[in-house]
């Protein structure tokens, strides 16, 4: 199958075509925390989905395929975000 590519050159970097498959797995899945100044109501801590592609896809970018994903694929991504909710939990009351 042909990709055609619509990505501007001065804005994109590199293009992975990744299957959805690989991203719904978990063992392909991680996230990193990022600390940033509390504000009232917030805990200080930002979580943000890491894939494991080659380069690694996270960020904004890795935000947008979350939503996607579970849009296309609920059934899949359902256990994925249980599995984080009680990963997170556990690390939240340390």
């Amino acid at each position: 199958m042909v990709f055609r590519s619509f990505a501007h050159l001065r804005q994109v970097s590199e293009l992975l075509f990744v299957p959805v498959k690989f991203l719904i797995d978990p063992a392909n899945r991680r996230t990193t925390t990022f600390r940033f100044p509390r504000r009232k109501g917030s805990s200080g801590l930002y979580t943000t989905p890491v894939y494991l592609t080659n380069p690694k896809v996270w960020g904004y970018t890795a935000c947008v395929i979350d939503i996607v994903l579970s849009v296309l694929v609920p059934e899949q991504y359902e256990a994925i975000l249980l599995k984080l909710n009680r990963y997170m939990l556990k690390r939240e009351y340390r």
